[in-house]
Order: structure tokens, then C-alpha cells, then sequence
């Protein structure tokens, strides 16, 4: 299982997410071909040939990664009050039970 992620981490992500140009990012495709030639503020010149069915599904999830990386940070976010807020709720339990573990 994953470690859970720091609140200064979470500060950096959310400072990534507010620096970066705003969403949504939309994928162009060049003028020759109709094929993705990149998205958002992102162009490239060549793909690796051996992975090229792999371009458009790549080129998806990244120009994605905007909406959904923001998305994610405010969901991490969420749960993390809710945990807080549940942690606290068992601490006034605890309390009120005279110091012992609630549910023990």
C-alpha cells in the first residue's frame, strides 16, 4: 500500500496545478495528415516509430492530465477533511468513554 501523501506535497501539486496554463488542453492535429501533432501549449516533432499505436492514447491521457490531475488533488483533498473530521469524531468518542479506544 501506497504511503499516504504529505500535506506539503499536496501543496506542490496544487502550486503545479495553479502555475500551469488553464485547462482544458486541447489535442491539434497537423495539416498534412490529420494526425495528433500535440496539445495544449505542448507540439513535438517525431514519435518513437516502434510505438506509434501508442500516439493517440498518450496524446489523450496527457492533454487529460490537466483536468484530471486538478480533479484528482480536490478529491485527495476531500477525503483527506473527511478523514480529519472522522478522526476527530472518534477522539470526542474516546473521550466521552472515559480515554479508551472507541469499539474496543
Amino acid at each position: 500500500m501506497p504511503e499516504p501523501l504529505t500535506d506539503e506535497y499536496l501543496k506542490e501539486i496544487q502550486d503545479r496545478i495553479a502555475a500551469a496554463s488553464k485547462a482544458p488542453w486541447t489535442v491539434r492535429l497537423d495539416d498534412h495528415f490529420g494526425e495528433p501533432c500535440g496539445f495544449g501549449p505542448f507540439t513535438w516533432v517525431e514519435y518513437p516509430e516502434d510505438d506509434i499505436a501508442h500516439l493517440d492514447a498518450d496524446i489523450t491521457f496527457a492533454a487529460h492530465a490537466r483536468v484530471d490531475v486538478r480533479n484528482l488533488y480536490g478529491e485527495v483533498s476531500r477525503l483527506n477533511g473527511e478523514v480529519s473530521r472522522l478522526n476527530e469524531r472518534i477522539r470526542q468518542l474516546e473521550r466521552a468513554q472515559g480515554g479508551g479506544c472507541y469499539g474496543a
